[in-house]
């Protein structure tokens, strides 16, 4: 769909605006809004926690095998709160359907003195060929998403093989006791996923589900 130039780097953009629907598109609109004070609560409770939003990332972000010459993908990077404790010797991608928090994460990179290519798409649709990354993972927005277990397919396909993904959510709030079941992402994933873990213990109400793509 071309390219978005920033002034710093170009964000490469494969999305039609006028095609998304659904949450993806609420979203879209909602993101776009917020992107400039996005991060202030959260660099807020850091503080005030001492360190409590970067123990709660890294608790996430150390199941991750990522090596000196791993290419990584984010998929919803948002603005790029997890890449800058991330290795810095390995390649970065980050996709996000918002412009808003892409420009925003392009400031955060140049900030923190990191890099990254960025690209806006639906994560429903990934802009990147069959077995591209040796690392693929996702933390906090999945369950917005407009089509969750195509999103996820869409992760393992552009996984390599024996490839290990993470996806990181908030699990059903406990007061809503009135709700249907919720249908976690491990209940979508593709069949032949190996090594499958899912844990709900991640700080207050979060879950943590990792697996690999099969080697063959």
């Amino acid at each position: 769909m071309g390219r978005v130039d920033n002034g710093v780097e170009m964000i490469e953009s494969f999305l039609d605006k006028a095609k998304v629907s659904g949450p993806n598109r609420r979203n879209l609109k909602i993101h776009d809004a917020i992107a400039p004070l996005y991060d202030f609560p959260y660099d807020l409770y850091d503080f005030l926690s001492r360190g409590g939003i970067k123990r709660e990332r890294l608790s996430y972000l150390q199941e991750l095998e990522i090596k000196p010459d791993s290419a990584v993908l984010e998929v919803a990077v948002g603005t790029g709160a997890n890449l800058r404790y991330l290795p810095e010797t390995a390649s970065y991608f980050g996709l996000d359907i918002s412009l808003g928090m892409l420009k925003k994460c392009q400031k955060n990179l140049i900030r923190w003195g990191r890099k990254a290519r960025l690209f806006q798409g639906e994560a429903e649709n990934l802009p990147f060929d069959n077995s591209t990354f040796d690392v693929v993972f996702h933390m906090g927005g999945i369950d917005s998403f407009s089509d969750r277990a195509k999103a996820i397919k869409e992760m393992v396909r552009v996984a390599k093989p024996g490839a290990k993904l993470l996806i990181a959510g908030e699990t059903e709030m406990p007061f809503k006791v009135k709700s249907a079941p919720k249908i976690t992402p491990a209940a979508l994933l593709p069949s032949g996923m190996e090594n499958i873990e899912f844990e709900e213990t991640r700080g207050l109400r979060l879950y943590c589900l990792t697996f690999r793509k099969p080697s063959n």
